[in-house]
């Protein structure tokens, strides 16, 4: 048996594999990461938008209640006792309905809605953020008498 054999693979067929192989498991990982952050921006979005959602049946819900108020004032007012007010707390951590907190651990800017009238169509408009995700609640609220 010969030890100078030419049969085998030189250090630069070596290197140019190795080359292909690093291009091609650079490329896998930038999928894969590129999959996994458009994955956690979807899910942070799906759940502002889930806490709009449940901020608006909130607000909704004592939207409706007391059916049997009706209001001695004119439509163009809102009497006190008709009134729904909606606040943000000054550290935008909060969001208050009549000074009880429906939602919190968001920041929360609102923009139209802060008083709505149960005799009326009233407009409500929130942005809700986190991190570098927003979603805009923009909805009205009224009832047919």
């Amino acid at each position: 048996m010969r030890w100078n054999s030419q049969e085998g693979i030189t250090l630069v067929e070596l290197l140019a594999v190795l080359a292909i192989m690093g291009i091609i498991v650079v490329g896998i990982i930038s999928v894969l990461s590129t999959g996994t952050s458009s994955a956690d921006r979807t899910s942070s979005r799906q759940e502002l938008q889930q806490e709009g959602n449940l901020i608006a049946e909130r607000i909704r819900g004592h939207y409706l209640e007391n059916p049997s108020l009706v209001s001695t004032v004119p439509a163009i007012k809102c009497g006190p006792d008709q009134q729904i007010k909606i606040t943000v707390a000054s550290n935008k951590a909060q969001l208050k309905m009549d000074g009880v907190i429906i939602s919190e651990g968001y920041e929360y800017e609102l923009t139209e809605g802060a008083t709505l009238c149960r005799d009326k169509r009233s407009p409500l408009k929130l942005t809700i953020k986190k991190a570098d995700q927003k979603f805009v609640l923009q909805t009205a609220f009224s009832k047919l008498n």
